[in-house]
């Protein structure tokens, strides 16, 4: 049992669909000695059951994964858990965004000509791959 000088560590539930996430954050998280990983989940419905099982502290929740998404499971750990302080991670880009739709995709000034920063003199492309020789 912790003296008064020491505290509990953290503990900690990763929910990821991607087990290279899950690992790294482990190894990264196992680091500080303050934080005990106490356990993983592979998507939302896991969450919820490993959450009522192991009472974590903090939940750091992956908000895009298949069977249920992080923002139901989310909800539920709130409703049975309402101290644990869940954090939401999104690692995936919409759809949208990876299509060349995200935040300056509809700029000219960023989709043609040559970089400001291309050498002097040398061949460039635009986005529409026609070639130009800055002078």
């Amino acid at each position: 049992m912790p003296s008064s000088a020491e505290t509990r560590p953290i503990r900690v539930l990763i929910v990821d669909d991607h087990g290279v996430v899950r690992e790294g954050l482990r190894a990264y998280l196992e680091l500080e000695a303050d934080i005990q990983v106490v356990g993983e989940a592979k998507d939302g419905l896991e969450a919820v059951r490993r959450a009522a099982e192991l009472q974590p502290d903090v939940v750091l929740m992956d908000l895009v994964m298949p069977n249920m998404d992080g923002v139901d499971a989310t909800s539920r750990i709130k409703q049975q858990l309402p101290a644990t302080h869940i954090k939401g991670r999104r690692d995936k880009l919409p759809a949208q965004g990876r299509r060349g739709h995200g935040p300056g995709a509809g700029d000219p000034r960023r989709a043609r000509g040559p970089s400001p920063t291309a050498p002097r003199g040398r061949p460039t492309a635009d986005a529409t791959g026609h070639q130009s020789t800055q002078a």
